[in-house]
């Protein structure tokens, strides 16, 4: 896919948007890896299903109003989700679930979120899944290529007319959560918290780890669980939903839900004509006000309900390298990381209904249909994945205090930072 600079720098803002809204609002950093994990295999929490449902139906209310039209949007990458083949897809979605949650994170949580604080353990991560994907993307590539005559690194600019629908766009998402944070907020209604149970994680005076003790019995939570779900109204959780669905919009508009533009940008040169710069700009459009952001952000949630749950570990350990590892295998297999898994599943999921509504059931049959199969063949050993490596987690803590795994801090856990 050709370099398209304006669309994913209005992309990485409006993402910029959607992170810095929640941390502002409810003191929580957005890790979709987490956000999934707790939402599938964890607390079941509400919150992490507004997010998940709002990522979700992102793509369909972007088709609904007719944003999928504008060519300034990028497309689904169908096309490579039903080439990849079905044992390439389950390999790198078993890759990714384990390795982002063996690591504590994946692109959301430690680069878009954790790079921009300058956490030393996101900053490695980082560092790490990056430099395996590139390597990846390169000795096993991916059956794509750039038609005749085309060159990647070469930007397109939109039409002339497409640039405001890009403004309003990036602007009416911040104007969104802030109306809806101040509407939550006139309703003061405040939702029943339980205050999470948060085992004491720490060493003793020689240095040993300290096995905790089981949650009370008021916690009815599966190991690996962190806090008991929440009673919130269903006004109190459309922060969540919205953020899920902003989100949705900027990775849609970066072209970072397309594995073409990913594996695109993977590929780093030579040759320059199939290297697509793109997601450079999520860099610049979103980390880069990120870290503005944070150096001025107070750790009091506006919500007055919430806690302030950002990460302050700054250990590193082998667990976030061998998982930043092997999800930069996933990544650079596929071109496919958690969040845009979810959005992916609703974009394509359209695509079918759209195909059979038009062409009829033959359609199953088509592009469209292989690669909602390819997307499903992803998504449940992604999610296998992130279950074994809770089985690993469990299988340490039954081998001993010595070897018992630390709170992964760095993808959303609830934990109130030491400042």
């Amino acid at each position: 896919m050709p370099f398209t600079p304006l669309e994913t720098l209005a992309g990485g803002a409006i993402l910029h948007l959607s992170t810095s809204s929640l941390l502002t609002s409810t003191g929580r950093v957005l890790g979709i890896s987490g956000i999934l994990d707790g939402s599938l295999l964890g607390d079941n929490a509400a919150w992490r299903h507004a997010v998940v449902l709002g990522l979700f139906v992102g793509p369909l209310l972007i088709a609904a109003s007719g944003l999928d039209s504008i060519t300034a949007v990028p497309g689904s990458g169908a096309a490579l989700w039903a080439e990849l083949g079905l044992v390439r897809l389950a390999i790198a979605g078993l890759l990714v679930g384990f390795g982002s949650r063996l690591g504590s994170g994946c692109t959301s949580g430690h680069f878009l979120c954790g790079a921009s604080r300058l956490s030393p353990r996101s900053l490695i991560a980082t560092a790490v899944f990056f430099s395996t994907a590139v390597v990846t993307a390169r000795v096993l590539p991916a059956p794509i290529g750039e038609p005749a005559g085309v060159d990647a690194s070469k930007p397109v600019w939109p039409a002339a007319w497409h640039v405001p629908i890009l403004l309003v766009l990036v602007l009416g998402t911040a104007v969104a959560n802030r109306r809806v944070t101040a509407r939550v907020l006139a309703a003061g209604d405040h939702p029943d918290v339980v205050d999470d149970y948060i085992p004491a994680l720490d060493n003793d005076k020689d240095g040993n780890r300290v096995v905790p003790p089981p949650p009370p019995p008021s916690y009815p939570l599966g190991v690996g669980s962190r806090t008991t779900p929440h009673s919130y109204t269903a006004l109190q959780l459309a922060p969540y939903l919205l953020t899920g669905v902003t989100f949705s919009l900027g990775l849609i508009l970066s072209g970072m839900v397309s594995p073409l533009k990913v594996i695109g940008f993977l590929r780093f040169p030579p040759p320059m004509a199939g290297f697509d710069p793109s997601l450079a700009l999520v860099f610049l459009g979103g980390v880069v006000p990120n870290a503005v952001h944070w150096r001025g952000v107070v750790p009091v949630p506006t919500l007055p309900w919430e806690k302030w749950r950002v990460p302050s570990r700054t250990d590193i350990d082998w667990r976030l390298v061998l998982g930043s590892l092997l999800f930069g295998l996933g990544w650079g297999l596929a071109g496919v990381c958690p969040g845009p898994a979810v959005v992916a599943g609703g974009q394509l999921s359209w695509n079918l209904l759209s195909s059979v509504a038009t062409k009829g059931p033959d359609a199953v049959f088509g592009v469209d249909g292989q690669a909602l199969l390819g997307w499903a063949a992803f998504a449940d050993l992604l999610v296998l994945g992130m279950a074994a490596a809770k089985g690993l987690d469990k299988a340490i803590v039954a081998a001993g205090p010595h070897v018992h795994p630390k709170k992964d801090d760095d993808r959303d856990v609830d934990k109130k930072v030491d400042h």
